[in-house]
């Protein structure tokens, strides 16, 4: 009997016929460009998450065509992706949200798709709709040049304002300059958070920068605020503002300040943890009017999902039109582990450094119980000096097996890029402040650690009655710790090491935030300490040192790279075509950084747009099982940043991390199993010694089960679990992964090897047992089938809470899973190779009827692979034993009509046969099915969902398969893709059931008609889920929808003025050697080509026609007049017979100068308007402005022509 429920539930399991989702990137596709036509493909191979792909971006009508001159698109200044990123972002921003904020739009695109670009479209359509001020924060000044650059790149030439800094120089007595009243303030986060002489309080912004930027803004500010890199303001814990960071308080106070800007959040990192996008209230998740009435919840409802919600959520917001995300394919590019397995004498290093620790925490204890020292802040200290020793002391470890692969890497043709997080500096300054800078050696960061921990946290101080003094034990023991240190060799500090054997500061461009190194200077064999900016070039001017090293690389003057956190972002170290340094980039993690977002920048320095190769990843680890904790932590987060910025928990970078991620669900119930074994006495169930001993790789045949038990009793003791070796792990430290993995780094290489086995022995077997149970979630699953079709069209469902645009939809779809005859025969022929493989009957009958199945025996594993008639290719592998104890092999002639009669039997009836008593319902084993599907808006509805599912679980026969909600993608047979949530159709019914009767409720309520008595329908009351009834009715208020504005229109003098070089003095009176006779200037002249010339002709300064700066509008006035210039020569004076000046004035000389300019342009504008005319009346004495051509009369003072200079030539005269 036994057998016969096992076989029948395997089955049922198998009911969707559903597996992971092997498919993470397809190539992006545009598919909503409204009415721009002409339009050209992104030059690279960019990639959408799949599936993210299969939700398509809603319709748009937005006139954006109307602000972009026709050059930008016909020449791919802005490519077709870029184009609908601005389209989507412009649209988004004229709804307001319901408390009368505006929507705000999230851009999540990677690295080579251009957000830069895109950020500067968005500003452009505002600009020329008559909205000129624009806000613009980001990680870096340096980012600045950037932002520039990309508006340089399509032909703009809105004024960047160098941040608040610029503001206070062009601020006067009179006031702010007209330079800098409108245009885009770039700053920082770090200038918004910064303050004048009151510190920094976002609730009172007086005195700060945010108030100097507000009022800058002005009053009504409807530009955009663009927060670039946005991850840096994160970490915003609503309600308790002192616990969050400076930076998200100050996105957040701004954002309330300003209710109708148009927020744009950007960045390909934004969203590692749900928790981090409570600063981005634009986005309309929460608050009121929807599902959730604030961040709390949305934060609890998203968290409690794990990631399947949250790519749940990351679909959803790209249907609603709020959020793109695609990125640089990474196709090419190759992700490999390199376990590094250590050598005999680095691992007795690693041991004695182990035993040093625990010395040190025994002697803590007793030092603790002599000087009567308070415990908790020294262990607190411990730990954390603990931590970082064995990561410093784990890196410079890999420095032997990094070199080797560096060099070989050289040997083949390849440059390396080396990433890493930490330099060791604060060590290594610490470390010379004590040697009282008389440093003769390589200092090892590991050490410095240690030794200063010692020195000032071992507590040998007691408290006497007449005050201090020195405890002799503890003064002894601190003594004799630090001279056992001395002989322990610790090893160098990696990153000086690393540089130093691969041939020093001339081989390797080392780009970090450190201010100085220990090096060998000029082959000398002793290392000193150095500046690193010594060996500069001064020539280089105020360009940044990473920046040369940059250079360096990629000139290929050097060909090994070397970046940590401070060169993560803005740098570019890809194979670029336009660079002499074309080798591709092998690059090696020799050290992930603790955040997935930073791990994200640092892997897209070497791979980016308009690249003649994709780099070879290479993640380094020692096989020291604790040292995975590293991996661990940014792994988690990798596969969580996929899932919530791409749609796909594997689609941050590409690489599937996931065998190292611990810190799961499935963990901490591993961690909290072996504990308890562990305290037992007792090997967990299903786990054998030997299988712990081979993943150890312990090879020591003597070792026996008993001496592990005392072992891993010893191991809880020396982490700090357990206070005796029979004592328990207390409750909270149960299921602290994280704990677990910091702390197992402190024993011996063999019992850290041994209990990391152990650990992964129990997860493996935890997640087996989930999904034996039907519960593990293994996040997009396909849905596979020999025919998939679609039964009827997309019928829309919910719709009592639908939410602005974005729908509920049912999708039908009629799934045939079977395997008939012929194609299994196929099978047999082509991979059946051993004794084994072949067809099968079972001994048992189930229902009145025998099953069949095709196996192929996997010898290295001892399992069978299984294909059904009826459900087809099965999930699941067979063990050997127990599918031969079930089932017996049959030749083919007995196999075929057995075979055909399953096939045919169940194309529509399920596999207990008509006696069924759930009849239809039933979908056991049936091979033709139909699978139900909601699609679009199902975020605000997942509490409902899941209550109303297990309510019903019983009443319709639900396996557990069924009982759990599943995200899952499947292609049509006509090539089409779905993504939404699998869920039963009759349930749907019983949801939408309970849906009109909230309403009715909401109607009765607010009409004063509500019964108190009023009957819940049935489903409701089994279970009493009468606060399910209360969220539903809180779902029904989320149905508001959004409000959308019509923009205005496109002001011409304003787009003129944006694809128009800013004229200044510096530009405008230009030197042309060939204007010396007032000709006029070629159409389309560089200005640069002009200041070239300038060295030649000194002596002549020309007003330049305004067509030299633009080639696509022409200025009114038409010539180009000849003035004297404040340096003339002597000899020269010949050609200036018509202007005269007091040369003995210098003052009067520079006003005389521009007013003879104004005067020399009225009369060429009075000849040229009648040329017959040999009038010489005072009328061809009028002065007019050579940029807007306004008349001054004869009499108009100097002071008067100046004022109205500066502001024409800031854009801002008054026409009239």
């Amino acid at each position: 009997m036994a057998h016969h429920d096992e076989e029948i539930n395997r089955i049922a399991d198998e009911d969707y016929g559903q597996e992971k989702n092997r498919e993470v990137f397809l190539p992006y596709r545009c598919h909503s460009l409204g009415d721009i036509t002409n339009y050209k493909s992104h030059p690279g191979n960019v990639v959408e998450a799949a599936s993210l792909a299969a939700q398509i971006l809603p319709p748009t009508n937005y006139p954006l065509k109307d602000a972009l001159p026709p050059h930008l698109i016909l020449d791919c200044k802005l490519s077709d992706l870029q184009l609908e990123g601005i389209l989507h972002a412009c649209q988004r921003h004229q709804m307001i949200l319901p408390k009368g904020a505006r929507a705000g739009f999230y851009l999540g695109d990677a690295a080579g798709v251009g957000k830069g670009r895109q950020i500067a479209g968005i500003i452009i359509n505002n600009y020329v709709r008559g909205r000129r001020k624009h806000l613009w924060f980001s990680t870096s000044h340096d980012l600045r040049i950037d932002a520039e650059r990309d508006l340089k790149d399509i032909n703009c030439f809105i004024k960047v304002i160098d941040g608040c800094q610029e503001l206070d120089r062009e601020t006067r007595v009179a006031g702010m300059s007209p330079q800098v009243k409108d245009g885009i303030l770039f700053n920082t986060y770090a200038t918004l958070i910064s303050s004048g002489q009151r510190g920094f309080n976002p609730t009172h912004t007086r005195g700060s920068r945010i108030q100097q930027i507000l009022d800058w803004c002005g009053d009504n500010f409807n530009g955009c605020l663009i927060f670039d890199e946005c991850h840096k303001a994160k970490q915003f814990i609503p309600g308790n503002e002192a616990a969050s960071t400076k930076a998200a308080v100050a996105a957040i106070a701004l954002q309330r300040q300003l209710p109708k800007a148009r927020v744009v959040y950007c960045s390909a990192t934004g969203v590692t943890n749900v928790k981090n996008m409570a600063f981005m209230e634009r986005l309309g998740l929460w608050g009121d009017n929807t599902a959730f009435k604030n961040v709390e919840n949305f934060i609890q409802a998203m968290t409690t999902r794990g990631l399947g919600a949250s790519e749940m959520l990351a679909m959803e917001m790209k249907a609603a039109g709020m959020y793109v995300s695609r990125g640089l394919s990474f196709e090419s590019a190759e992700f490999h582990t390199v376990e590094i397995n250590l050598t005999d004498e680095q691992i007795r290093v690693y041991n004695l450094s182990a035993r040093v620790w625990q010395q040190l925490a025994e002697a803590i204890k007793k030092a603790i119980s002599h000087t009567k020292s308070s415990a908790s802040r020294i262990w607190t200290v411990y730990w954390s000096c603990h931590q970082r020793f064995f990561k410093q002391l784990c890196m410079s470890l890999k420095v032997p097996a990094i070199v080797r692969e560096a060099k070989a890497a050289l040997d083949e043709g390849y440059c390396v890029v080396i990433g890493l997080q930490t330099t060791g500096e604060a060590s290594l300054d610490n470390e010379i402040t004590r040697q009282g800078n008389n440093t003769h050696g390589y200092i090892s960061t590991a050490k410095e650690i240690l030794v200063r921990f010692i020195l000032q946290h071992f507590p040998i101080e007691e408290k006497t009655s007449k005050g201090t003094k020195i405890n002799a034990w503890c003064k002894n023991a601190a003594d004799a710790l630090l001279q056992f240190i001395d002989n322990i060799n610790l090893p160098n500090c990696s990153l000086d090491e690393l540089i130093q054997q691969l041939g020093g500061t001339n081989c390797v461009a080392e780009m970090t935030g450190r201010r100085g190194r220990i090096v060998c200077i000029n082959g000398s064999s002793t290392p000193v300490y150095q500046l690193r900016d010594t060996d500069s070039s001064s020539d280089h001017g105020l360009e940044s040192l990473n920046v040369r090293e940059k250079n360096l690389f990629m000139q290929g003057k050097k060909l090994i790279a070397v970046l940590s956190d401070a060169a993560s972002t803005g740098i570019s170290l890809h194979s670029d075509t336009r660079v002499a340094n074309n080798r591709r980039r092998i690059h090696i993690t020799m050290e992930l950084p603790w955040s997935a977002e930073k791990a994200v920048q640092q892997l897209g320095r070497s791979h980016r747009s308009n690249q003649s190769s994709a780099p070879i990843y290479k993640l380094m680890t020692t096989n020291v099982g604790g040292e995975k904790r590293f991996v661990a932590a940014v792994a988690q987060r990798l596969l969580s940043l996929g899932a919530l910025t791409r749609g796909d928990r594997r689609a941050a970078t590409g690489a599937d991390f996931s065998e190292f991620n611990f810190n799961t669900s499935y963990g901490r119930s591993a961690l909290k199993l072996m504990y308890s074994y562990i305290q037992r006495g007792v090997l967990c169930p299903n786990i054998t010694f030997s299988s712990i001993l081979q993943a150890s790789t312990l090879d020591d045949s003597s070792y026996t089960i008993s001496q592990f038990y005392i072992d891993m009793k010893h191991c809880l003791l020396d982490m700090g679990l357990t206070a005796s070796l029979e004592a328990r792990v207390p409750e909270k430290d149960a299921t602290d992964v994280q704990r677990f993995l910091n702390r197992i780094l402190g024993l011996t290489i063999e019992r850290q090897n041994l209990i990391f086995s152990y650990f992964c022995q129990c997860l493996t077997t935890s997640i087996e047992r989930a999904k034996k149970e039907g519960k593990y979630n293994e996040g997009v699953t396909d849905i596979k089938g020999t025919s998939i079709v679609m039964v009827d069209s997309p019928k829309e469902i919910f719709t009592e809470v639908k939410r602005g645009n974005v729908s509920t939809k049912q999708v039908t779809l009629c799934v045939d899973r079977g395997i008939d005859w012929p194609t299994v025969l196929k099978l047999y022929h082509e991979q059946a190779t051993d004794p084994l493989d072949g067809f099968y009957c079972s001994r048992n009958r189930y229902f009145n009827r025998k099953f069949y199945l095709f196996a192929l025996y996997k010898a290295h594993l001892d399992v069978f692979s299984v294909v059904r008639p009826n459900t087809g290719f099965s999930s699941y592998m067979e063990n050997s034993k127990d599918l031969l104890q079930k089932y017996h092999k049959l030749d083919l002639s007995d196999a075929e009509n057995g075979w055909k009669e399953q096939y045919n039997s169940t194309e529509l009836a399920c596999i207990h046969g008509g006696s069924c008593k759930f009849g239809s319902y039933c979908t056991v084993g049936i091979r033709i099915n139909r699978v139900h599907i909601i699609c679009g808006g199902i975020i605000p509805m997942l509490s409902l969902l899941e209550s109303m599912l297990t309510n019903c679980a019983r009443k319709y026969n639900l396996s557990k398969e069924q009982q759990t909600l599943r995200i899952v993608r499947v292609q049509l047979d006509d090539g089409r893709k779905i993504v939404g949530l699998r869920y039963p159709e009759p349930i749907i019914s019983e949801v939408t059931t309970v849906l009109k009767w909230a309403v009715q409720q909401r109607l009765l309520k607010n009409q004063g008609l509500l019964d108190s008595a009023t009957r819940l329908p049935t489903v409701l009351q089994e279970g009493s889920c009468y606060a399910l009834a209360d969220a539903v009715l809180l779902t029904v208020v989320g149905g508001a929808k959004l409000i959308t504005e019509d923009d205005d229109h496109v002001n011409e003098r304003l787009l003129k003025r944006a694809f128009t070089k800013p004229l200044s003095i510096r530009n405008y009176f230009t030197t042309q050697q060939n204007n010396l006779h007032g000709q006029e200037n070629k159409q389309g002249e560089k200005l640069n080509d002009n200041q070239n010339n300038s060295s030649n002709n000194d002596d002549i300064v020309v007003i330049s026609d305004v067509t030299n700066v633009s080639p696509t509008h022409r200025s009114m006035n038409g010539s180009s007049i000849p003035v004297r210039n404040g340096k003339q020569k002597a000899g020269n004076k010949r050609h200036n017979k018509d202007i005269h000046t007091d040369s003995n004035n210098t003052k009067r000389h520079r006003q005389l100068k521009v007013f003879d300019a104004f005067q020399q342009n009225g009369q060429n504008k009075t000849a040229n308007s009648d040329e017959d005319s040999a009038d010489e009346s005072d009328d061809s004495l009028l002065i007019y402005c050579p940029v807007c051509n306004h008349c001054f009369p004869s009499n108009t003072s100097n002071q008067i022509i100046n004022q109205h200079l500066d502001q024409c030539l800031a854009g801002n005269a008054d026409d009239s």
